[in-house]
């Protein structure tokens, strides 16, 4: 046997051992190119998915020509800002900036609607299967992926141009488990489907005399980016994050397998998904949470004052309403409120486990500050009002269910967390913080606030998950923002560049002088954050780094901002190219 013959039959007994790793493409196969799915693939697609493959037709097609409805367009421009309208759609979204114009109800009749950023089509999936299907297909086609559920989304995770969309909304079972045991928790648990929305779980868990943490609006996902962003609750001085409920999720990994990650489990994989990224780690079907005793009573609390013409004495009820924020929170309350520089308004604050006069006590001193020694005017006068379980205090103060009350976004905004070293009594940085609070105020800011005290026990805890630093220190989540009118595309802009290049910087001259510096909720922020892997993920960014690359090490799951975003640009086209 010759030298030749010899070698290319030791090459012929290594192959099979060995294994190749295949070039990446460079990009995204994009709607216009010949890589582009033929209708037969797409087709083939559907027949396995029993014809669950949904083509997008903008949903505000009959309010442009050629396809113009006088009638259909009058009814879908007065639902437009309701959630339901948006919630049904397999590609809406609900913050204008991420449908780029593409195709609003309010857009001028004559300009052309075009699928643009909306993804182009959606797998409604029913089980695992269907979302491994779905994977796969998008992995043999080189296609964009999101994930959707409900499509609350300020960063436009859950659309993209060319994008196939995992739809999940109608994975929607709920377990309730009495006696969950794990070697970390025993105790009450509930398993939520990818497709649950915050008010379907709290009604099941509240059938079972148990209450779980979910979002302020109640049709916001409970298993999806809202728990996997860390996920703030009006229980969060109670309970903490609604990731520190989590418990195992059920994953479908980047190479379309099954994974479950829990403490024990895959537990880096469990640590991320505990609130570490929105988008980036694989496909939730489903997450078992910590469940607890409904709380009976549960109290809530509004009061409202205004500015008229008494600046000074508006701006020291401010003022002392910050001041007293950590006994409020220390006392398990958790308080949204909103302000501007003409108005200021908390609705609500959430007591659970309190009584009427509870709420009302917390309260109380600031009434009397505002009423009695101010004489500022009331908007709200001070009120309370006790529930029997979280479900009717959440149809009294952010209801009525199922919908809510909150319209889609018509906001452009931006955040930040504000620890308790900038803001209340005692701070070194107190008069500078509200000093600065007022100057955005003045030039036009409006605030919509969460208050809470979501630290305790999670601190080391073996179970915690990715919740920041930022989340355990800060006394208030503050959004900044602006809104716009229906269809005012050049309003949008221009909104969102005053956030970020005016308002924004004059918080971060104080919060960047504290250790760790300037810090955001990443799915309540600017998506024009430049810092953003420092503001959104701080000192956990390179570790969930390293397990992004263990988990999708090609990169196939991609959500703006998410983490591991950095390795891929978006054009104005949609492209979607990768950086090196």
């Amino acid at each position: 046997m010759n030298l030749t013959t010899m070698l290319l039959a030791l090459m012929g007994a290594l192959l099979p051992n060995l294994v190749f790793s295949a070039p990446q493409p460079k990009c995204r196969c994009h709607p216009s190119q010949n890589c582009w799915p033929s209708a037969k693939e797409w087709d083939t697609l559907a027949s396995k998915l029993e014809g669950r493959l949904i083509p997008t037709v903008p949903l505000g097609t009959p309010c442009h020509d050629p396809t113009y409805n006088a009638s259909a367009c009058e009814t879908l421009q007065k639902e437009w800002f309701s959630p339901e309208t948006h919630l049904e759609s397999s590609h809406s979204v609900m913050h204008p900036y991420w449908a780029n114009n593409s195709c609003e109800a309010y857009t001028d009749r004559g300009k052309p609607c075009v699928v643009g950023t909306y993804v182009s089509y959606a797998v409604e999936v029913l089980s695992e299967k269907d979302i491994q299907t779905a994977v796969k297909f998008a992995r043999d086609k080189n296609l964009r992926v999101v994930v959707r559920t409900t499509g609350h989304d300020y960063f436009g995770r859950s659309t993209g141009t060319g994008a196939l969309a995992i739809w999940t909304r109608n994975l929607t079972s709920i377990t309730v488990d009495h006696d969950y045991e794990s070697p970390s928790y025993t105790g009450p648990a509930i398993t939520l489907s990818a497709g649950v929305r915050g008010y379907q779980a709290i009604e099941a868990a509240g059938a079972a005399n148990l209450a779980v943490l979910t979002g302020t609006c109640p049709t916001v996902g409970a298993a999806g980016g809202y728990i996997q962003g860390g996920g703030h609750s009006i229980l969060s001085s109670v309970h903490g994050m609604a990731a520190d409920q989590a418990l195992s999720f059920r994953i479908v990994a980047a190479d379309g397998s099954l994974a479950t990650a829990s403490p024990q489990e895959n537990p880096d994989l469990f640590w991320a998904l505990a609130g570490g990224s929105p988008g980036s780690f694989g496909v939730v079907a489903s997450v078992a949470v910590r469940a607890h005793p409904d709380p009976a009573p549960i109290s809530g609390a509004r009061f409202g004052f205004l500015r008229g013409n008494a600046t000074g004495s508006f701006v020291d009820a401010v003022d002392y309403f910050h001041d007293a924020l950590p006994s409020l929170t220390s006392a398990g309350a958790t308080v949204a409120y909103y302000a501007d520089r003409d108005s200021f308004l908390i609705s609500p604050l959430t007591l659970p486990g309190g009584s009427e006069s509870d709420a009302l006590e917390l309260l109380r001193p600031l009434s009397d500050k505002v009423v009695r020694e101010l004489g500022l005017g009331v908007s709200v006068g001070l009120e309370a009002v006790e529930s029997g379980s979280l479900a009717a205090h959440v149809d009294e103060f952010l209801g009525p269910l199922p919908w809510g009350q909150f319209e889609v976004e018509r906001r452009q905004l931006g955040s930040r967390l504000i620890p308790g070293a900038a803001l209340g009594r005692g701070s070194a940085r107190r008069e500078r913080m509200y000093g600065a609070l007022r100057q955005v105020a003045q030039g036009g800011a409006s605030f919509a606030a969460v208050a809470a005290n979501a630290t305790g026990k999670w601190d080391g805890a073996e179970d915690a998950g990715a919740v920041g630093r930022a989340w355990r220190e800060a006394l208030v989540h503050v959004q900044l923002y602006r809104a716009s009118g229906a269809g005012d595309w050049d309003t949008v802009l221009s909104n969102q560049d005053v956030i970020t290049n005016d308002w924004i910087p004059v918080l971060d001259e104080v919060l960047g002088e504290i250790e760790g510096g300037p810090s955001a909720y990443v799915n309540e922020a600017d998506h024009q954050e430049k810092d953003w892997k420092n503001v959104f993920y701080g000192e956990n960014y390179e570790k969930l780094l390293e397990v992004k690359r263990k988990w999708d090490p090609e990169g196939f799951w991609y959500g703006y901002k998410s983490v591991g975003s950095e390795d891929w640009e978006v054009d104005r086209e949609g492209f979607m190219c990768r950086t090196d």
